[in-house]
């Protein structure tokens, strides 16, 4: 996760993303703040280009083994959650944590809403 930070100096304020990558703390200053959020969503959002941000457990493990291994320790009693899990395991599970983005949980939803009604 990117930390921003506000930053004043003899140039003015400034506005720093700070993420970690590969075990190094890496910085980008912005002179906006817009930018920096833009480019902190980016981050975040994009494929492309969060996967060289990610570490190894998010690029490596699939929705559907994640989602495995939750229910193997889930012990509580809401069998609605089994079936919420279950829906994203099949429609996105083959994916990567990584590779899972708002768009695409944006678009399964849509989906969902078409099939309901």
């Amino acid at each position: 996760m990117a930390n921003i930070q506000k930053r004043r100096g003899k140039r003015g304020t400034t506005y720093r993303v700070e993420f970690m990558h590969e075990g190094k703390r890496i910085s980008k200053s912005f002179k906006t703040r817009k930018e920096a959020d833009k480019f902190n969503s980016n981050l975040t959002l994009n494929n492309d280009f969060a996967d060289g941000f990610t570490n190894a457990i998010l690029s490596q493990m699939t929705l559907s083994e994640a989602v495995i291994e939750f229910l193997s320790k889930y012990t509580k009693k809401d069998q609605s959650i089994i079936s919420r899990l279950n829906f994203w395991s099949e429609s996105i599970g083959e994916l990567t944590l990584n590779k899972v983005t708002r768009k695409q949980v944006k678009n399964q939803l849509n989906q969902l809403e078409k099939d309901g009604k």
